[in-house]
């Protein structure tokens, strides 16, 4: 885990993962009661390049939207790999 990442209380996190992986978390959150935001498809969700966004309050799923969001999300070293994912104690997540 990055250092100081679970001291800054975030409540959206951004998670990189794509193919079965991507499929294992969706399904995983899905389990937990989160949502796929309105406004995507299961299946946009599913094959985009972007980073997903996981909203632990709203219990919704999303993908960060665009090339300029995920970049910006990547300079600032806060994008997760899954297993860092997993691994936060959120009672939600």
């Amino acid at each position: 885990m990055r250092k100081n990442y679970q001291n800054e209380n975030r409540t959206t996190h951004f998670v990189k993962a794509s193919g079965r992986e991507r499929r294992k978390l969706l399904k995983r959150l899905k389990e937990k009661g989160f949502h796929i935001s309105e406004s995507l498809s299961e299946q946009e969700i599913r094959t985009s390049p972007y980073p997903l966004a996981i909203d632990l309050p709203e219990k919704k799923i999303f993908v960060l939207a665009g090339t300029v969001s995920a970049a910006a999300a990547a300079a600032s070293d806060v994008i997760l790999t899954a297993g860092e994912f997993y691994s936060l104690s959120d009672p939600r997540g």
